[in-house]
């Protein structure tokens, strides 16, 4: 009987443990998708920022390799918008 009752024991520790190691796996993800987001988002908003100074340079001072700067800025922010427009971070996150 004494047997029994460390067999159970033991199973019912590690069972816990389990159930902790998955609860911070789990939190590590989340973790992690907040930091992917939020460096999409800032890289986003810098190539927005200079695909449209480089348009308004180009503009005022004449100077036309400044639009080729920002047509390549607006080229990669495009394909970093598709990127981000297929997979939804925040609803990873929620599901977390």
């Amino acid at each position: 009987m004494q047997d029994m009752k460390e067999v159970i024991k033991t199973h019912m520790i590690e069972a816990a443990g389990n159930v902790i190691y998955t609860y911070n796996a789990h939190w590590n993800i989340v973790n992690r998708l907040k930091k992917q987001n939020k460096t999409i988002k800032v890289v986003q908003i810098i190539l927005t920022a200079l695909s449209t100074s480089g348009f308004l340079g180009a503009i005022l001072s004449g100077i036309s390799q400044l639009s080729w700067v920002g047509g390549l800025t607006s080229a990669i922010a495009l394909g970093l918008n598709l990127y981000t427009l297929n997979f939804n971070i925040e609803d990873d996150i929620c599901k977390h």
